[in-house]
């Protein structure tokens, strides 16, 4: 194997650190055949491409949808691609009655507190509709534009930061998403936060970024509706009152400002009137 090829493949270790477990998982993962290195050299060290990142985090969100490792081994190893369509929907309803579970939990805690005069914050269900928000300007933190490093970089790029913060989305480019190009994401965002320092948050890569206070429009992904579909909706929207978007679009992610319904995505992105518009 060639220096070249190497530089592309990552050893036991570096793929463990990657991935963000113990090199132990990964043995046990080759052991029972879940998830093999892509080469083992004659001298027995295993070597694992970055494309096997990818498995790596199917494997750990079957895991948290209670799958065996047994049986995401079957699953993987499945050629039927409408009987493994029908396994991930089975999981997703189950995960789906364990969220509506859980907010039940969280309805009957929150109707508890205000009996005995506490406030707590509630979230209003998904909607297809687009919402109107008065935002403030909040300081974030970037990353690195990601539209300009290869894969390899890409995903070593996102998992150092993510295994220490935990991000807030990603922001597309509105000049890409006119052009019709929906899945160009341009900057991982962070919030700021006390456990990562303005140093260390250099040293991964991260700056500082303002998201512009202003009126955004806002909607949410839908079960089984594709990211473009939510896109045109709010485009659509924009041009029935004759506005244009700010520099982003945001991919806001479930957990953002305590969001526990579930939603795969939350699309926000500021609005800005023309002379002819209402809002002007």
């Amino acid at each position: 194997m060639g220096n070249s090829e190497k530089k592309l493949l990552y050893s036991t270790g570096e793929f463990a650190e990657l991935c963000g477990v113990k090199k132990q998982t990964l043995f046990h993962y080759d052991e029972i055949g879940l998830l093999c290195p892509e080469t083992v050299e004659d001298n027995g060290y295993r070597r694992y491409s970055y494309n096997q990142y990818e498995t790596f985090l199917l494997i750990s969100c079957l895991k948290e949808a209670n799958m065996s490792l047994a049986e995401i081994k079957d699953f993987l190893e499945e050629e039927d691609e409408d009987k493994k369509a029908r396994i991930v929907q089975a999981r997703i309803s189950a995960l789906d009655q364990r969220i509506a579970y859980l907010m039940n939990v969280r309805k009957i805690l929150s109707n508890s507190f205000s009996n005995l005069g506490m406030t707590v914050g509630t979230k209003e269900g998904n909607t297809d509709e687009i919402r109107l928000e008065n935002r403030p300007e909040i300081e974030l933190w970037k990353s690195r534009p990601l539209n300009l490093m290869d894969d390899k970089e890409l995903v070593e790029e996102v998992a150092r930061i993510v295994k220490r913060v935990e991000p807030y989305g990603v922001c597309l480019a509105s000049a890409d998403i006119a052009e019709g190009i929906y899945d160009n994401q341009r900057h991982l965002l962070v919030m700021k936060q006390e456990s990562l320092s303005d140093e260390e948050a250099h040293e991964l890569g991260l700056s500082t970024y303002k998201r512009p206070a202003g009126r955004y429009g806002v909607t949410d992904q839908q079960s089984g509706e594709d990211a473009e579909d939510v896109y045109k909706r709010l485009l659509q929207s924009m041009k029935d009152f004759n506005e244009i978007p700010g520099e982003f679009f945001f991919e806001e992610y479930p957990l953002e400002q305590g969001r526990v319904d579930g939603a795969p995505l939350r699309i926000a992105v500021q609005l800005i009137p023309q002379d002819d518009s209402p809002w002007h």
